[in-house]
């Protein structure tokens, strides 16, 4: 009697140390994916500021310059400053991926100046423009790039889903005059050795407009049809 009462107590044992260590590696598990599906994604988190600060966890900006990433525009350097916002919970922190904010731009003679006003804007999808066309050693003439200014889509920070302006820049990286605003992505599909081609997507509506590099003003601006409209019938 006495040796069945034990096996029932070692086998009620068995079952709940399995049960247990079921629990513990579900939980592993769903914590690993969460982890990995935020790291992957990349998400910004940079700029923008949640209404209810209570809220939220205490977070602080840390700010710093990209030297691996500086290049030459003209006479001048040009070194990107990022962003990344850190989440302290408890006195453990957590890093987002840094944010690209701004330029700074030092010219020969020391002084220097910022592309942008603030850190307020995210600066994405820059893009080197050379001519003459088909020469890879010509010199670069402009650029394009792209910048996010507002909340968008209402998730509370600035990323690549929301809507995006596109700006053109002299060769000297110096001034970013504002061309295109409001679309939801850019892709340059053509050059002349004056002008650009970009299409502009807004709510999967495509846009193409040609941009003058002389005085950066739109040459040319046609909408494209719908694929469901503009395909031939069967």
């Amino acid at each position: 009697m006495e040796t069945g009462f034990f096996k029932w107590i070692w086998r009620f044992n068995g079952v709940v140390i399995a049960c247990a260590s079921l629990i513990f590696l579900i939980t592993t598990v769903f914590s690993a994916v969460v982890t990995y599906n935020s790291w992957m994604s990349g998400e910004s988190v940079f700029a923008v500021r949640h209404n209810d600060e209570e809220k939220l966890p205490k977070v602080r900006d840390e700010k710093s310059f990209r030297y691996g990433t500086a290049f030459v525009a003209g006479d001048a350097y040009v070194v990107p400053l990022v962003a990344r916002r850190r989440s302290l919970i408890l006195g453990a922190g957590s890093y987002a991926l840094p944010d690209q904010v701004n330029y700074l731009h030092v010219a020969a003679d020391g002084q220097s100046t910022w592309l942008f006003d603030g850190v307020d804007q995210l600066a994405l999808n820059k893009t080197e423009l050379k001519r003459p066309l088909g020469d890879q050693n010509a010199p670069i003439v402009a650029y394009t790039l792209e910048v996010v200014r507002r909340d968008t889509n209402g998730d509370q920070r600035l990323s690549d889903r929301d809507r995006k302006g596109l700006c053109l820049l002299d060769a000297a990286f110096s001034v970013c005059t504002p061309i295109l605003t409001d679309h939801d992505s850019y892709q340059l599909v053509g050059e002349t050795e004056e002008a650009l081609t970009i299409a502009a997507t807004r709510d999967k509506a495509v846009t193409l407009f040609t941009l003058s590099l002389a005085d950066q003003t739109i040459l040319r601006e046609q909408a494209l049809p719908a694929v469901e409209t503009a395909l031939p019938p069967n």
